[in-house]
């Protein structure tokens, strides 16, 4: 960390000790076994940063390119197989994402039209017309209400508004409703 800036400690795992899985990976997760001096043991652990100690509020994140450069091969379903009798939940990929978006105060919502779905990323703790702004200055501008329903409402309900609408999910919102990530959102507005 520098200042007040803030960072993200992406790891390789040692794999000096086998583990149950029998893949040889042990994951490091005290923030104490992320500093150089403990890993210069194997010398196979990649560091990012000199440093002796991470701060204990940073995120930290073990990573092993063997697990990715395999899931890489895999179409989905093996993928999450693959991933299942390792115990991982899910590919690196989407935790440094996720890291990123807490680390940097980011969220995302969707609007949703007949042939796309579009993700817009803005800060947490957003308003609803300045959430629309992102979008378009005019979205913000004439902003009137909202159409919100949550993203776990929306695959509950096979991925139809409408079945969503008629199960009584969607909500409508003003202009102090602070969007929350996931949302989807149809904004009305008049300019």
């Amino acid at each position: 960390m520098i200042g007040n800036s803030r960072a993200i400690y992406v790891q390789e795992p040692c794999n000096e000790k086998p583990k149950k899985d029998g893949l040889g990976i042990e994951y490091k997760k005290k923030v104490a076994m992320f500093n150089q001096e403990t890993c210069q043991r194997c010398g196979r652990c990649l560091t990012l940063y000199p440093f002796l100690e991470m701060p204990k509020d940073e995120a930290a994140a073990g990573i092993s390119h063997m697990i990715e450069a395999e899931l890489s091969g895999l179409d989905v379903a093996d993928q999450k197989e693959f991933l299942a009798s390792l115990g991982i939940t899910e590919p690196a990929f989407g935790r440094i994402i996720r890291g990123a978006f807490s680390l940097l105060g980011r969220m995302s919502f969707f609007t949703v039209g007949e042939d796309a779905v579009k993700a817009w990323v803005i800060p947490r703790e957003t308003k609803a017309p300045k959430a629309a702004g992102a979008i378009h200055n005019d979205f913000e501008r004439g902003f009137i209400k909202a159409e919100v329903m949550s993203y776990d409402d929306f695959i509950a309900h096979s991925g139809s508004t409408a079945q969503v609408k008629s199960a009584g999910r969607l909500r409508l919102e003003g202009k102090e409703y602070i969007v929350q990530d996931g949302d989807i959102i149809t904004f009305r507005f008049n300019v």
